[in-house]
């Protein structure tokens, strides 16, 4: 059935939901029941696909995402990762809702994404759609951010049953308990004739407003659809006096402190003395030493309204 503004009606459209079962407390398994009710309700057919380890969720999107008229994941930020991964391979241009169970939910926060099963619902059907950019590091996808260093690891070396007790507050505390042992990477990164070389503690390639929980960004520097990344650099602090005052200022997002370089870019190289560990969307990686990023402008629609835009394009 058409509506008469040529869009397809709510009763029509089939619903491909990815759920990861382990995400945030089994959380994705509770609410199955009363998801599958509230779109049914709408009128829509559902199919539950079920993750069962690492790469499930990319697997099963590229093999049949193009099949339906909405791909829903229900889970955490990794399992959005491995969803905008399978699209971005089948070049599908299913708009994708996201549905937060995980543990720390930095892109739901930044979105402002309800965890409410009803009202998510009725915004992914009757959204709009919101283009978003998309990070490629040589050949891994990110949807929301890359970092390296200091407090990073806690997001993909952190039992998953320990994240489901502590949600984000485990990121706190691993962080804390790290600094004593941090080391300084080496690294050059090249974004046309800008070039940026030293030891770093830490690291972060944006596209959100919040990270692991705790961290920000201003509002007025970022946006998800401007083909570009907020890259944020942390030298290494020379003593353990210069610790206290740097994550100050990355808590007060200070990034005119002396120790942060904060500058926007769409594409850049990475040259390391060997291989990094990063975490994507809190997912590991290893990649390098050498390591080309860039930005994969408004490859993804996600099926949700911008209140602060109206120039979000309809979704077909």
């Amino acid at each position: 059935m058409i509506t008469n503004d040529n869009k397809p009606s709510l009763k029509s459209r089939n619903i491909m939901l990815v759920l990861n079962p382990v995400a945030g407390r089994g959380q994705a398994i509770r609410q199955l029941p009363d998801l599958t009710h509230a779109f049914e309700s709408e009128g829509c057919q559902v199919t539950s696909f079920m993750t069962n380890g690492k790469g499930d969720a990319t697997r099963i999107v590229t093999e049949y995402a193009n099949g339906f008229d909405r791909i829903v994941c229900l889970g955490g930020d990794g399992t959005l990762n491995e969803v905008a991964t399978g699209v971005i391979q089948a070049n599908c241009k299913v708009p994708v809702g996201y549905i937060p169970t995980g543990s720390t939910n930095d892109f739901a926060r930044s979105h402002k994404l309800s965890h409410n099963v009803s009202l998510a619902v009725k915004e992914i059907l009757e959204a709009t759609g919101r283009p978003m950019d998309v990070g490629k590091m040589n050949d891994r996808h990110f949807v929301y951010v890359a970092a390296f260093g200091a407090f990073t690891r806690a997001s993909y070396a952190t039992p998953q049953e320990m994240k489901n007790i502590l949600g984000y507050a485990a990121y706190v505390l691993s962080g804390i308990r790290d600094v004593s042992n941090i080391k300084p990477l080496h690294i050059r990164l090249t974004s046309g004739k800008e070039v940026h070389e030293g030891d770093y503690c830490f690291g972060a390639i944006c596209n959100t407003l919040s990270m692991a929980g705790f961290m920000s960004l201003p509002t007025d520097s970022v946006a998800m659809d401007d083909g570009i990344f907020e890259v944020l650099l942390c030298r290494m602090p020379e003593n353990v006096l210069e610790w206290p005052p740097l994550l100050h200022a990355l808590a007060n997002q200070d990034y005119s402190y002396k120790g942060i370089e904060f500058f926007h870019s769409g594409e850049f190289v990475i040259e390391a003395e060997k291989p990094m560990e990063w975490s994507l969307d809190g997912e590991y990686a290893c990649e390098g030493p050498t390591i080309q990023v860039k930005n994969l402008h408004r490859v993804l629609v996600l099926a949700a309204d911008d209140p602060s835009s109206q120039q979000a394009s309809a979704i077909k």
